[in-house]
């Protein structure tokens, strides 16, 4: 969040026309709302909103139940809304509110264009936007409250992350106040899910049935009065209208008007438990278009980005739930990916002699508990760890190919570490896709016409659990070396920018003193080490002589820096930050390397680079959550694509020298991404 509230005292919000403002209600009314707040959600009253959250904390948004029931350990709490979902009466509870022979009804978050593909489905919200309370969990516990939420919503409901959206102050626009907030979701492959359902019947069906937990009418009344006390004028009107039949079946039994045979009859009108097998079945098979593009149509957008990049891309942007934040991951077997996460991704691709061609498992890291790394290998898998002198006694380490002739390198794979600064792993990758390429003769390339870098991007943590062997080495702060941040170690008059590093490697790359018949340098990055290549091929130091030497690789960065003031997204809240570096070339806060470039010249240069973007159609994981990368898209795919179509918006169109590379069934994989076929088209076979 970019600001912090002043106060403990919560600010609720309204929601008129699903467009909320702080409400402006005089001192006596506020205090009158707050005690009417605190008799509905008396476990309010001592917490704070709003607050700081501490690392290692979680948010989990509650929506149901967990609105006035929340888990142990809250710290804090957040009114916000959730955007893309609605909230229905769609899942059975057979052990809460319901009974196996009985199942009762609580509500689920449904993706909306779920819910509006299937028949029967009422309107949802105007919005689509569904109001509750985020509430941060102690750090100390957040294990053992995260097992105690997966047991408690274990029937039917399946965890996503998401960024939690709100009002701050007195702004009328909405911001993102919690980036990621752990959602339980109801999918179609949840065997509780029931879908629609006419309001009468799923009325009738929660005042009638009861459960461990008690009545189901009151979880629905309960819900319905702490949702119109926090937001007056939401506009659910699901839960309202169940609210208001409900309360007519009560006034029934008050006034003796609904008799017991009449009771029994309706009952038995009720779909039973097995009706929910063909309801789910429907459902299943109606959503078939309303989920990410099946294998055949991420296979046809693949073929057609190389040959019509901008109409992949329209394609690409017409994905459904593509642009819904907190979606759940396409990063799974039903949408085509095989070894689905980061950690499974280190298989050999099936596309390598279906799977049987040699992989080499990168060597692991020794870490401490805050995730420093303790150490780093002397050598690993053909690669061994040298250093490149920077300024005075500073030096960069980096891993290279152990055994080469200088005269046979024709080209040099410079690859930039991610997120855990692990270089070794990469440089291994890398040879797993080198391999392939030169036992297969692909472009008539041999073993000793290329070498493959990977520098290191140490900081002042590794620095203090011991990775720093060599005081000379450049250490950075955090992962500021990723936006061409300056070394903090050695103490430097004038320390150095990893981008600086990095213009060093390309200099004895292509000094010809040293390897005089090398011609071609590929820069190339996944996930973080991606932001970091397009941030260093944005701002870099046009160096003429050596610019046609460059090919540039860009796979699934979290975030762009963005080159005009135009954005894709208007909903997040930081408005006046989102030009800001990295994310655009607003001058403040732009390193010192190459700062005295202007933007202009900076965005000219950029889009005469040859440059592959790279992006897997199954990754729309968030990655960045900072505010500012919400105004380019929900997730990664998205936003590559979002970057594409502003390049080709600008003066001259998508540039002729980059190309689009949409991945077909890979996820935020790293080896998929550099392993497959057009990824190796142009990393090892561009111009060789």
């Amino acid at each position: 969040m970019s600001k912090k509230l002043k106060t403990d005292q919560p600010v609720f919000v309204n929601s008129r026309g699903q467009n909320p403002t702080r409400l402006d209600d005089s001192p006596s009314q506020h205090e009158m709302r707050l005690q009417k707040i605190y008799e509905i959600l008396p476990h309010l009253r001592d917490l704070p909103s709003y607050a700081e959250r501490p690392p290692g904390s979680f948010d989990i948004f509650g929506y149901g139940s967990i609105i006035f029931k929340p888990p142990p350990h809250v710290i804090s709490y957040t009114p916000g809304y959730i955007q893309g979902f609605v909230r229905r009466f769609a899942q059975h509870s057979e052990d809460h509110r319901g009974t196996p022979e009985r199942p009762g009804r609580v509500v689920t978050l449904v993706s909306a264009d779920h819910w509006h593909s299937l028949p029967g489905a009422d309107e949802a919200p105007e919005g689509d936007i569904v109001w509750g309370l985020s509430y941060t969990i102690d750090p100390a516990h957040a294990a053992e409250v995260r097992a105690y939420l997966d047991d408690r919503e274990k029937n039917g409901y399946t965890a996503i992350w998401a960024p939690i959206l709100g009002y701050y102050g007195p702004s009328e626009e909405p911001q993102v106040l919690v980036p990621e907030a752990l959602v339980y979701v109801g999918l179609p492959d949840n065997e509780a899910f029931v879908g629609p359902q006419p309001l009468d019947e799923l009325a009738e069906r929660i005042h009638t049935c009861r459960g461990p937990s008690g009545p189901n009418d009151e979880y629905l009344l309960r819900l319905a009065e702490a949702v119109r006390i926090l937001t007056p004028e939401s506009k659910d009107n699901h839960l309202f209208s169940l609210e208001e039949k409900v309360l007519a079946f009560k006034a029934q039994d008050e006034s003796g008007a609904a008799s017991k045979k009449q009771r029994r009859k309706s009952n038995a009108l009720l779909p039973v438990c097995h009706n929910k097998w063909n309801m789910q079945r429907h459902f299943t098979l109606t959503l078939q278009k309303k989920i990410p593009y099946n294998n055949s149509t991420q296979e046809e957008i693949e073929k057609q980005a190389a040959d019509d990049p901008l109409g992949a891309v329209k394609k690409v942007a017409k994905m459904p739930n593509l642009g819904t934040p907190g979606y759940e991951s396409f990063a799974k077997h039903k949408y085509g990916v095989v070894h689905p996460g980061d950690k499974s991704s280190h298989h050999q691709v099936s596309w390598f002699d279906d799977g049987r061609f040699p992989f080499t498992q990168p060597d692991g890291s020794s870490r401490d508990s805050n995730g420093a790394l303790k150490s780093v290998p002397k050598s690993s898998h053909g690669f061994v760890l040298k250093e490149l002198p920077l300024r005075g006694d500073a030096v960069q380490p980096y891993y290279m190919t152990k055994d080469y002739n200088a005269d046979d390198v024709k080209r040099a794979i410079l690859v930039v570490p991610g997120m855990p600064r692990d270089s070794w792993k990469w440089t291994t990758l890398m040879q797993n896709a080198f391999r392939y390429v030169y036992t297969k003769k692909k472009y008539g390339m041999k073993k000793e016409d290329t070498v493959i870098l990977s520098p290191l991007a140490l900081n002042q943590e590794d620095q203090a659990a011991g990775a720093v062997s060599n005081d000379n080495w450049a250490v950075y702060k955090n992962s500021y070396w990723s936006v061409g941040g300056a070394t903090i170690s050695p103490k430097l008059k004038n320390p150095v920018s990893y981008f600086t590093a990095l213009d060093k490697m390309v200099d004895m790359l292509l000094d010809k003193s040293k390897f005089p018949n090398l011609d071609k340098v590929v820069i190339v990055g996944h996930s973080m080490g991606a932001q970091a290549v397009q941030r260093y091929a944005v701002i870099r130091k046009e160096q003429k002589d050596q610019e046609s030497s460059l090919l540039w690789w860009i796979g699934n960065p979290g975030a762009w820096t963005w080159l005009n003031a135009g954005r894709p997204t208007y909903w997040p809240n930081c408005q006046d930050q989102m030009d800001l570096w990295p994310y655009g070339l607003n001058e403040t806060g732009r390193p010192e390397y190459n700062k005295d470039t202007s933007s202009d010249d900076l965005v000219q240069a950029f889009r005469k680079r040859t440059v592959q973007i790279a992006l897997g159609l199954a990754d729309n994981g968030a990655g960045n959550t900072h505010c500012q990368a919400y105004y380019q898209g929900a997730n990664h795919l998205d936003r590559g694509t979002h970057f594409i179509q502003s390049l080709a918006g600008m003066d001259g169109g998508l540039p002729s020298g980059f190309e689009v590379n949409y991945v077909a069934k890979v996820a935020h994989q790293d080896y998929p991404m550099f392993a497959s076929p057009r990824s190796l088209d142009f990393i090892f076979g561009k111009d060789f």
